[in-house]
């Protein structure tokens, strides 16, 4: 019998590496457990194959131990709102990611206001009703079916080993996919952010220009990765989403703006040159700008930038690769599925038949 078997998995349409060592099974989702910044997404033929060798070379899966309900000593006099807040004291970002302890901390707090807007505060385990999530949820008229989903989804994983009955009596609908559109009207929201926040400016510009993912490729973006005599970004494998050295060229329009912002004794482009941005700074930067604009921003991310730079690269080339190249993608599926989900086509009108 082998001692291990490592194949591609799939569910609700993404990949994973599925490994099986010794009996036990483990599922990955990325390469993190071996060393390397890829996600099975992105390239899960490479990703399957680097667990295989690692495997080969020793490498054994490790167990990983889950801060969990079942874990704590557990009576049913317990009140509820302490017995999570012992599971959400307990997770790390060793064990977790930085965005799902975020929202495990969001969903804690709001269902904390809405016990004690209820007068539940005290409620011990075997008081649980069904009836009180399903309030909860009906409780926040401004969130979308996606938020929905999302909360129950972070609170049955706060509540696991409770064995509470999280039967819901409400039917939230499916979400429907939008697709990512071209910005029309790309120079006059460039022009409105300028005068709004130089640096919320010069984000969105790099994210349209140079294709960079905003949130992290462009908010920890060094002097040091800028050549400004040759016009290039070069970002090592660390920087990136895909775990690949990265060179992306910098328009003019780019260019100058960097050289009128560059200061010689700081570390950073953005923030105060010295240290970097907090995670969520041009997320609260897009936030508050959309809520001042007088423009129509009804389906405009930070992201809409780079979906927009995407198109017009493949307009002006209709070369997919030229997209994977700019996209920093990690291979040319990745790209077909993105440029899939935008709205513009592989085919001109010369392409199509004659009568």
């Amino acid at each position: 019998m082998k001692e291990f078997k490592v194949t591609i998995g799939w569910s609700k349409e993404q990949p994973f590496i599925n490994v099986v060592f010794r009996g036990d099974r483990f599922r990955y989702s990325n390469g993190k457990s071996i060393g390397l910044n890829i996600k099975a997404k992105d390239d899960p033929e490479f990703l399957c194959n680097a667990f295989r060798i690692k495997l080969l070379e020793g490498w054994k899966p490790q167990k990983r131990n889950y801060m969990c309900s079942s874990d704590l000593p557990i009576k049913n006099e317990t009140k509820l709102i302490n017995q999570l807040d012992l599971v959400l004291g307990g997770l790390t970002e060793k064990d977790y990611s930085y965005h799902h302890i975020r929202d495990c901390k969001w969903v804690f707090t709001n269902f904390k206001e809405y016990l004690l807007s209820r007068d539940l505060i005290d409620i011990t385990l075997n008081q649980w009703e069904a009836l009180y999530l399903t309030e909860f949820i009906n409780s926040k008229k401004t969130w979308s079916s996606r938020t929905k989903k999302n909360v129950i989804t972070t609170f049955k994983f706060l509540s696991r080993g409770l064995h509470l009955d999280l039967d819901l009596k409400i039917r939230i609908s499916q979400t429907k996919s939008n697709l990512h559109r071209k910005i029309d009207n790309l120079r006059t929201i460039l022009n409105e952010i300028r005068l709004y926040d130089d640096q919320l400016y010069l984000a969105c510009l790099i994210t349209y220009g140079c294709l960079l993912r905003p949130h992290k490729e462009i908010r920890l973006l060094k002097w040091v990765e800028i050549d400004l005599q040759r016009g290039l970004i070069s970002l090592d494998g660390s920087r990136n989403k895909t775990g690949r050295n990265r060179v992306v060229p910098i328009p003019n329009f780019v260019m100058k703006e960097l050289k009128r912002i560059k200061k010689n004794d700081s570390e950073y482009v953005f923030g105060d040159g010295f240290a970097p941005l907090n995670r969520d700074a041009f997320s609260t930067k897009w936030s508050r700008y959309k809520k001042s604009s007088k423009l129509d921003l009804t389906h405009v991310t930070m992201y809409s930038f780079r979906h927009t730079g995407a198109i017009s690269i493949f307009e002006k080339t209709k070369s997919i690769h030229k997209v994977k190249e700019a996209m920093g993608h990690s291979n040319i599926q990745v790209s077909m599925i993105y440029l899939r989900g935008i709205e513009t086509t592989y085919l001109s009108t010369e392409d199509m038949p004659m009568l």
